[in-house]
């Protein structure tokens, strides 16, 4: 075995110590309680808001509906902008193909997921470099 193999697998028993991951636990635990507190009160006011969405549909789809902006969600805490919109997209198409109703989907998304410019890309118009300065 190679020496940064050796010390990869000394690095990854010293992690299954017991009074190491206490250690390591314990400095990350307040942090954690917070994290977990305030995402619950964001998925409870998700839910809710949900709930109001799907009131009278199936009760067979509801749980999924609320699968879709919980997705949304992580989503958001996840990825920003072009990749976010691409994510998005992922998801509609995903939950459309399990039967759940688009224009239903669309109103959720919309309500969770704030309208993102389009991204404009740079694009280069070739007349510009027709002149003898260009390589200057």
């Amino acid at each position: 075995m190679t020496t940064s193999g050796a010390i990869r697998i000394k690095k990854f028993k010293a992690k299954l110590d017991p009074e190491r991951r206490g250690e390591i636990y314990d400095a990350l635990k307040k942090e954690m309680v917070k994290k977990e507190s305030r995402a619950t009160i964001d998925l409870v006011e998700i839910e809710k808001w949900v709930k109001k969405m799907v009131d009278g549909r199936s009760i067979l789809h509801i749980p999924y509906y609320y699968t879709f902006a919980k997705e949304i969600y992580k989503l958001q805490n996840k990825c920003q902008y072009q990749t976010l919109i691409t994510e998005l997209k992922i998801l509609d198409h995903k939950w459309e193909s399990r039967g759940l109703d688009q224009d239903l989907l669309i109103e959720i998304k919309r309500h969770f997921v704030p309208e993102y410019p389009g991204i404009c890309f740079f694009r280069l118009d070739m007349s510009h470099l027709d002149g003898p300065c260009v390589l200057a």
